[in-house]
């Protein structure tokens, strides 16, 4: 199903964007294509690490340890990075490919940014399911709108949706597949206990994914942002 939904997102963002803009809207995300590779790969490489970082500090914090899990099954982990795939896919093109790029394009890149940000975070309410409890609600909107936030600052720097994409899969293939924290259940590492998400603990998983909000956006920052500046002032001074 999720696969239909995609190939209806890909041709709603190509007739719609691709209209106002008058070019190919894929042909502009994917070109350069050496480009859009490095950016792919860039976002790939360090959310995945940050992610893997982030739950092994965590494990120390909370006296986790980890095993390779003794169920693994080939079929279920290759399902499980499926779906990842198809979900991340559909709320890059959802949320950056076509929402952002009308906001930017009606009320410029800083509000547009902070507005799909809002509306990644209330998605996140109904897909995570908490609705009606206050606690989880501020807290999911906080960690998935700061995140939000930081892929569609992604998506405004580079234009294209690709960079995005990377630092989003990178995180949730890591997440869910390695660490088992998806909606999938155990894939290759399982923990020795549940995690307590009450008291100290709760507060500090809370810090950390704010950090990393923070940290990511740094890295668009450095990375990308800057090197764009660069690029730009050299421009203008060659002319």
């Amino acid at each position: 199903m999720t696969i239909l939904i995609n190939l209806f997102l890909i041709i709603l963002n190509w007739f719609s964007i691709s209209k106002v803009e008058k070019k190919n809207i894929f042909f502009i995300w994917i070109t350069p294509y050496e480009k859009r590779l490095n950016e792919f790969l860039k976002g790939f490489l360090f959310l995945g690490l940050v992610c893997a970082l982030t739950q092994i500090g965590l494990s120390i914090i909370s006296e986790t340890s980890w095993s390779i899990s003794d169920e693994i099954k080939v079929g279920n982990l290759l399902g499980s990075l499926f779906y990842d795939f198809n979900n991340v896919l559909f709320e890059e093109l959802i949320f950056r490919g076509f929402i952002l790029f009308f906001l930017i394009k009606k009320i410029g890149p800083h509000r547009g940014i902070l507005t799909s940000a809002i509306l990644f975070a209330l998605y996140h309410w109904i897909t995570m399911g908490v609705l009606g409890n206050p606690l989880a609600m501020a807290l999911v909107f906080i960690i998935t709108g700061s995140m939000g936030y930081v892929f569609a600052y992604a998506y405004s720097v580079t234009k294209s949706i690709i960079l995005p994409f990377g630092l989003h899969l990178g995180w949730n293939l890591i997440n869910h597949n390695v660490f088992s924290q998806g909606p999938n259940g155990i894939q290759i590492l399982k923990p020795n206990k549940n995690m307590d998400i009450s008291g100290s603990y709760a507060f500090i998983s809370f810090s950390t994914f704010i950090v990393v909000a923070a940290i990511t956006y740094w890295f668009i920052f450095s990375q990308f942002k800057r090197k764009l500046n660069q690029s730009t002032g050299n421009k203008v001074e060659k002319s």
